[in-house]
């Protein structure tokens, strides 16, 4: 291990970027890959006396496109490759186990499974769920899916799970988590899963489905309102837009669904600078809800990471393949796969299947977000598989109270002995003063302080990893 966490950074693997990045800023992170080390994705590596060859044996195609002849086409496609993906990762000598949040990703997986599993062997499967009964309602509201994931476990075949998530520090067994993945991280629900993973390994499972990212790999579509903006489909615009406003029930009006989602997209990122300027915003972007050390941040060029990552592919497909192509996938695949196998746990995840991937990258726009409807392709092909409140649903658990509530709760002394009595380990990345500032927001206002909640987070799980690694 190199003597600095400077050094870290000169070469750094994909989570120590997402740490520091989701540490000095609050925007999405998209693009990382030219800090990575490792072997990207899909490559194969020769080294021989000549030297090493970095090749590339598969990558996907932007350009592809599947063109079928109705709904029911595209539908029957998708749930034939999905079926398929989901029964080839079913392999096991032991019982087979599968998140299931309620959410439609889980729940595609967990519902397919079990009908595989039920037809080819008679065998249940197993269902893992978080579960928040002590949460204040105000709480249960955003974050309890109760209801979703009963109405999936009426049907026969499933042996079901419960996980007492909040019960459960976001700081749980940190020391653990430091050791098994060998650097720091950004994972503020990484807890929870561990609390599933600990479950599963109890009850003797071995391989554990996850519906891991379908967001991604399916799209939520929503490019394609900016696409009708782009080539002057203004009409279809509208009707989109109407339908959003239909489907949805928002008071906004269906000209401003257009513009906030269709137009405001296309509008050059050099417009909101000078904007902000205007305003008398002088600080750069990434400075935005940050604790970064300053001189930190420009000895590893963060301002030009956070540029890179704020430029547009364009079309919607291009965005699509952009989100697939980001190495923040792969790493995060190495992160769950790394807390799954001390619970003596296989990761398997459906949604990640390359078949399934090239198929949903080469749908046309129209088949991942149609009247008002994102995720369109899965929301028909499930027709029969998911129940019908779970197939059609618009909301998303949300599990930022539990968290903001937990770190809390659970970690006072943590937090006070890192930040407010020995902050020097990490005062040479951490502005101190930001922090503490940023810590006395969260502790007075833990509901409402989202970006406090994870630069706290951020700032004490990295002085960890320093006092128990050699990066010093």
């Amino acid at each position: 291990m190199m003597g600095t966490l400077e050094a870290v950074l000169a070469t750094p693997t994909p989570a120590t970027v997402i740490f520091f990045h989701h540490l000095c800023t609050a925007l999405p992170l998209q693009h990382c890959g030219s800090f990575c080390f490792r072997l990207p994705p899909a490559h194969s590596l020769i080294v021989g006396s000549d030297g090493k060859k970095v090749t590339s044996f598969w990558s996907l195609d932007p350009l592809r496109e599947i063109r079928l002849g109705s709904d029911d086409e595209y539908a029957e496609a998708f749930i034939e490759i999905f079926t398929e993906a989901v029964r080839c990762r079913l392999r096991s000598a032991y019982p087979v186990g599968s998140t299931l949040s309620g959410g439609l990703d889980s729940s595609s997986v967990a519902c397919t499974a079990q009908r595989i599993l039920m037809k080819q062997a008679g065998q249940c499967l197993h269902t893992f769920s978080a579960v928040f009964p002590d949460l204040p309602e105000e709480d249960l509201k955003k974050i309890d899916e109760r209801n979703y994931i009963d109405a999936v476990l009426k049907n026969r075949g499933f042996e079901s799970h419960f996980v007492r998530a909040d019960r459960i520090s976001p700081l749980f067994e940190l020391d653990n988590v430091l050791h098994h993945l060998d650097e720091a991280f950004f994972g503020p629900n990484l807890y929870i899963h561990r609390g599933l993973y600990k479950a599963a390994h109890q009850h003797g499972v071995r391989v554990f489905l996850d519906g891991i990212d379908g967001d991604t790999t399916v799209s939520h579509g929503w490019e394609r309102l900016p696409e009708l903006a782009r080539t002057g489909k203004w009409k279809t615009l509208l009707k989109e837009a109407n339908d959003i406003k239909s489907v949805s029930n928002s008071r906004l009006s269906s000209i401003k669904i257009a513009w906030m989602y269709g137009v405001k997209p296309l509008v050059p990122e050099s417009f909101f600078y000078i904007r902000r300027i205007m305003r008398g915003q002088f600080k750069p972007e990434w400075r935005s809800n940050t604790a970064i050390n300053p001189a930190f941040a420009r000895r590893v060029g963060v301002a030009d990471r956070v540029r890179e990552e704020t430029v547009s592919a364009g079309g919607s497909r291009e965005e699509h393949w952009r989100a697939l192509s980001s190495p923040l996938l792969p790493d995060l695949l190495e992160t769950v796969n790394k807390a799954a196998a001390p619970f003596s746990l296989e990761g398997r995840y459906p949604f990640f299947d390359r078949r399934l991937i090239e198929f949903c990258l080469a749908l046309p726009p129209e088949r991942k977000f149609s009247q008002g409807w994102s995720r369109i392709i899965l929301r028909r092909a499930m027709q029969g598989i998911l129940p019908e409140e779970v197939q059609w649903r618009l909301t998303k658990g949300n599990l930022s109270p539990n968290f903001y509530r937990g770190l809390l709760c659970f970690e006072k002394e943590t937090l006070d002995e890192v930040i407010l009595r020995d902050p020097s380990i990490i005062e040479d990345y951490v502005d101190i003063s930001a922090l503490r500032a940023a810590y006395k927001r969260y502790s007075s206002r833990p509901m409402q302080s989202d970006a406090d909640a994870l630069t706290v987070y951020c700032s004490v799980t990295l002085a960890r990893w320093l006092q128990i690694s050699s990066v010093v």
